[in-house]
């Protein structure tokens, strides 16, 4: 599976027309890609599509870098799983969320998950550092380090 990271920029690179050596993490939609309006909904719309995630205009207007776009989605696939494999309120959620505290997921569970994120992301998550994650935040800031070919 191409990373997240690859797959956002190749589409920014189609959409905005833009030098794909322009579209780096930091970079900023408007301000260095260039995007207006239209482009930035047109966007949204094409990562909805291509990683079957509802953005909502309020999340979306937080959007500002394509870093931020790579950690969105990567958040709304973890988000989807949890609420699939372990059956958890979507609303409950966050990136704050704590999970065994917050969310009281249990041991069992935390291995499914991570069973479930290292076949979705290609990933390995050491067994040592399974127990580290104390959020939903720290799990997302996890496959992004170790995911996204920059």
């Amino acid at each position: 599976m191409a990373d997240t990271y690859s797959e956002i920029k190749a589409l920014i690179v189609d959409l905005l027309g833009v030098d794909e050596g322009k579209v780096t993490m930091d970079a900023r939609f408007r301000e260095e890609l260039e995007a207006d309006s239209l482009d930035l909904v047109e966007l949204i719309m094409a990562f909805e599509d291509k990683f079957g995630s509802e953005i909502s205009d309020k999340d979306a207007q937080g959007i500002t870098t394509v870093g931020e776009a790579v950690k969105y989605i990567i958040y709304a696939d973890v988000k989807a799983l949890i609420v699939k494999l372990l059956g958890v309120d979507a609303d409950k959620i966050i990136t704050e969320a704590r999970l065994r505290e917050d969310l009281e997921i249990k041991p069992e569970g935390l291995a499914k998950l991570i069973e479930a994120l290292t076949e979705k992301f290609s990933i390995e998550f050491p067994d040592g550092d399974v127990q580290k994650f104390e959020t939903i935040g720290e799990i997302v800031d996890y496959i992004d380090e170790h995911t996204s070919s920059v």
